[in-house]
C-alpha cells in the first residue's frame, strides 16, 4: 500500500491509436510519489533548460511492501515514516533543528482498499481523506477535509483506467490527452465560464515498467523545466 501526504492529482490519458497497456493502480495516499512496487529508490532531478546539469532535489526510498521509507532532500531536510503492525503510519519530517511529527490512519473497504485516511499534526491541525474506487479498483472520487477548507475531485477514466478529465471543486476541469501511454497535453478549464485558463504540453519518456523517466513541460510555448527520474527496483 502506498503511503502518505498529499494527493495526487493528475494521471490521466485519452487513448489514441495505440492501445496502451492497463496502468498500474495508483494507491490514493501518496507523497508527491505515484509509484509502486517492486521500485525501491527514486531519484527526481530537474532542470530549467537543456542546456543545465540536472540537479537531485528528491531522493525517495520505498520498502519491498512498495511503502515509502524516507524523503531526502539534498538542499536541505529529511523525512522518515514507520509503519504499525496495522499498516498506519507515522512521519517524522526534519528540517535544521525543527521536528514536524506527522501521524496517519488508515481506514478500509471491504477489499481491503484505502478509503479513509485521518491525519494530525501540530501545525496543520487535523485533516481526513476519503477515496471512493469505480467497478475496476481505480479512483474515481477523492475529499479532503481540514481545519482550513477542502478539496473534492471526481475522475472520469475509461476502461483501462486512464482519466480523461477531472473536476476540482465543481469549479475547476482537467482534461488530459495522451499519445499512447504518453501525456502530452492538459488543459485547464472554469467550469462556470468555460474560458480556458492555461494549456500545458508534456513530452515524456517512459521505461518498461510504464514509469516516467524523463519530462519536458511547457507553459503554451514556454519550457518551464525538464524532470529526469532514476529508479532502481527489487
Amino acid at each position: 500500500m502506498k503511503n502518505i501526504g498529499f494527493l495526487l492529482l493528475g494521471l490521466v490519458t485519452l487513448l489514441t491509436s495505440c492501445q496502451p497497456e492497463p496502468m498500474r493502480k495508483v494507491i490514493p495516499f501518496d507523497l508527491y510519489s505515484q509509484y509502486e512496487g517492486p521500485v525501491k529508490t527514486v531519484i527526481h532531478k530537474v532542470a530549467q533548460s537543456k542546456t543545465d546539469t540536472p540537479k537531485p532535489i528528491i531522493i525517495e526510498n520505498y520498502d519491498s511492501l512498495g511503502r515509502l521509507v524516507s524523503r531526502v532532500f539534498p538542499a536541505g531536510g529529511k523525512m522518515e515514516v514507520t509503519y504499525d503492525t496495522m499498516d498506519n503510519a507515522q512521519s517524522k519530517s526534519y528540517v535544521g533543528e525543527d521536528t514536524i511529527i506527522n501521524n496517519f490512519k488508515f481506514g478500509y473497504d471491504s477489499l481491503m482498499r484505502v478509503n479513509t485516511v485521518i491525519s494530525h499534526n501540530d501545525s496543520v491541525g487535523l485533516t481526513v481523506y476519503e477515496y471512493d474506487y469505480d467497478l475496476n479498483g481505480y479512483i474515481n472520487y477523492s475529499k479532503t477535509a481540514g481545519e482550513k477548507g477542502g478539496i473534492e475531485i471526481k475522475y472520469n477514466r475509461d476502461k483501462y483506467g486512464y482519466v480523461l478529465s477531472s473536476e476540482m471543486n465543481d469549479a475547476i476541469k482537467n482534461e488530459y490527452y495522451y499519445r499512447g501511454r504518453k501525456l502530452v497535453r492538459q488543459i485547464v478549464y472554469d467550469i462556470e465560464s468555460g474560458k480556458r485558463i492555461s494549456v500545458m504540453t508534456y513530452r515524456e519518456k517512459l521505461n518498461d515498467y510504464g514509469d516516467v523517466i524523463e519530462k519536458w513541460t511547457w507553459d503554451n510555448k514556454t519550457l518551464v523545466g525538464i524532470e529526469y527520474f532514476e529508479y532502481t527496483y527489487y
